[in-house]
């Protein structure tokens, strides 16, 4: 296809339907779940002041080594001012033709990366990264503390935090420079600030920015409980009658983000070998204080997911169920409309049916987007074939039901044409008295109804500037 030819298309009604269902295609993959808000759901909180306040690190030859406060504070500093430039491959023109040469280049050499860019650019390439550890853990924590264990712990605490290091930089591929260690917010964790630009004899590179390839809202969370209820000892079977909608969500979107990535999603990756790391680390100092740290995390987990407090509340499925069942309901008060009423005048009528027709293109519309999501749904998910037919079956009632109204609501349409050349017709012609003092309001309350104004001294006017009508 040619380039003129393809912009006509561009320009044409088809290229305008592919791109609106491609859009809602989208909006129905990414963003149909109901989650519980985030700022409802409850907290698993665990006492760990006993370690004795956050400390600073400053990481040497992969191993971090504790600094004073206001040490690493400048350290830090000086850190990401020096790290906010890079050196990047340029074409350069030259007397003797185009050059590639090596140039410096600022990381904000502009406040924004484009129109839609929301963030803005970084000022440098030393970012921070929160770690914590799974939540039982930090209530073993608090359990090794009250037994008198802070020398044992606090050496466990060590080595799970070199292995956050040595994770972090083998799967993100950025080297860690600084950790901060936090103990007051209830979850022990760490703050990892970690660099991806490295210097090399005459240059420095920056290596691919920081992503992890993850997925929605959630889903870190959603994974650790599930992998604590498998440490508990709890079967598939009973996860999955417990929370069964976030199961299969979490499922879809990791299957979804290695897809787009070509890789499994970086953060579920590092918190999975963190935790199997951390469980045996603090169980060789106690198991039974693990174990009892875990079953009453695997208790608070049954309770708020069977009160909806976390997880997946409604399904993509389930939703869209609702959608159907609110356009059924619309459809149904149109029906309503459409019955006679007795005693009703002419004009009333018109005005009543005309105040719901207008509607029911965008009625059809809707329709039409419930079928896209319907078929995106088959396509998209295997657990829901009988959820879809079910849904299937409601979008065709649905169609044929809009398809009556519209049948019912045609003969009122071709009324609508025709008394609106009627009044065009009226308005030329000028009425006797006796006829226009009768049937002038009427004609008048008509000509609002079917948008076409009737106005007799128009054709008064006419009569004195052209002299007699016939």
């Amino acid at each position: 296809m040619i380039a003129g030819n393809y912009l006509l298309f561009e320009r044409s009604k088809g290229h305008a339907d592919d791109v609106a269902k491609s859009k809602t295609r989208r909006k129905y993959k990414y963003t149909r779940r109901e989650i519980a808000p985030e700022e409802e759901s409850p907290k698993f909180k665990s006492v760990i002041s006993g370690l004795g306040g956050g400390k600073c690190f400053v990481v040497r030859d992969g191993r971090p080594t504790e600094d004073a406060e206001a040490v690493w504070e400048e350290l830090l500093s000086a850190a990401k001012s020096k790290w906010s430039w890079y050196h990047q491959k340029q074409k350069v023109k030259r007397k003797a033709g185009v050059k590639v040469a090596w140039k410096k280049r600022q990381l904000k050499d502009r406040t924004k990366q484009g129109p839609s860019d929301k963030t803005g650019r970084k000022d440098t390439d030393v970012l921070r990264e929160t770690i914590d550890l799974r939540p039982d853990h930090s209530r073993a924590v608090q359990y090794h503390l009250e037994a008198g264990k802070r020398v044992e712990v606090s050496s466990a605490l060590s080595e799970i935090r070199a292995k956050k290091i040595q994770l972090f930089e083998t799967i993100y591929d950025r080297r860690v420079l600084f950790v901060g260690e936090h103990d007051d917010s209830g979850q022990h964790h760490d703050d990892l600030w970690h660099c991806g630009t490295s210097e090399h004899e005459t240059e420095r590179v920056r290596s691919v920015p920081l992503r992890s390839y993850g997925e929605s809202v959630g889903a870190a969370s959603w994974a650790r409980h599930f992998s604590a209820a498998r440490d508990f000892g709890v079967d598939e079977s009973a996860l999955k009658e417990l929370a069964g909608p976030t199961m299969d969500a979490l499922e879809e979107d990791i299957a979804a983000a290695t897809k787009q990535n070509r890789e499994d999603p970086r953060d579920l990756r590092l918190l999975s070998e963190l935790d199997k790391f951390a469980a045996q680390r603090l169980m060789a100092i106690d198991p039974g204080i693990v174990q009892r740290a875990n079953g009453e995390y695997w208790d608070w987990i049954k309770a708020n997911y069977r009160a909806g407090k976390i997880g997946v509340i409604k399904s993509r499925e389930e939703v869209l169920d609702e959608e159907v069942t609110g356009l059924e309901k619309e459809l149904s008060e149109i029906k309503v409309v459409l019955k006679p009423v007795a005693d009703e005048t002419l004009t009333d009528a018109a005005a009543r049916v005309a105040a719901r027709a207008d509607g029911l293109d965008g009625f059809e519309k809707q329709a039409g987007e419930l079928t896209i999501r319907a078929q995106v749904a088959e396509e998209d998910s295997t657990n829901a074939k009988t959820e879809n037919q079910q849904l299937r079956d409601e979008l065709e009632k649905s169609g044929k039901t809009i398809s009556e109204l519209l049948a019912e609501i045609a003969p009122l349409r071709i009324l609508k044409d025709l008394v609106g050349k009627l009044i065009e017709a009226l308005n030329k012609i000028l009425l006797p008295p006796a006829v226009r003092s009768t049937i002038e309001k009427l004609l008048v309350e008509i000509g609002e109804l079917v948008g076409k104004p009737f106005n007799s001294k128009s054709a008064e006017k006419r009569k004195r500037n052209e002299g007699p009508q016939i």
